[in-house]
């Protein structure tokens, strides 16, 4: 294998690191997020549960306009922020998928340099190998790009 094949490898273990810590700060983002919502939600429920309690423990605080007016919103308002969580954090914004393409790419940085210097295996099987990984790398380098094209951005 030459020189200049060995360098494109290091590069490209270079590349496969940097888009993995660009999607892992995706992740961690989509879920802080996530957890800010879970956290509304829970804050809007208990608050209602509260006005709910206290209206009727004692119904003189809050005016019937307030009792039904309280638990519509609310209800609304956690409902809204259940489907949010639910069908935004599909598709490309899923943190788990996120997370599993992450874990590839970094598997690549990792197992290129290290089947590079790999010296127990004769240069046929290494070129083999590393042929085999770099086209395994540069599909799912290709397919981060289309579906997370922030990671493409130097």
């Amino acid at each position: 294998m030459s020189n200049e094949n060995l360098k494109h490898i290091t590069d490209l273990a270079q590349e496969c690191n940097r888009i993995g810590k660009i999607l892992t700060d995706i992740m961690q983002k989509l879920r802080n997020i996530q957890r800010i919502i879970d956290m509304i939600a829970i804050i809007i429920g208990l608050t209602s549960f509260v006005l709910i309690s206290v209206s009727i423990a004692k119904p003189d605080v809050l005016t019937m306009f307030d009792m039904g007016i309280v638990p519509i919103i609310s209800a609304f308002l956690v409902v809204s922020l259940v489907l949010i969580n639910r069908y935004y954090f599909r598709g490309n914004n899923n943190p788990e998928l996120i997370e599993a393409y992450a874990k590839y790419i970094f598997m690549y940085s990792k197992q290129l340099p290290s089947v590079k210097n790999d010296e127990s295996i004769n240069k046929t099987q290494k070129s083999t190998k590393l042929q085999i990984l770099e086209n395994l790398c540069n599909r799912n380098i290709e397919d981060i790009y289309v579906k997370w094209p922030k990671a493409n951005k130097v």
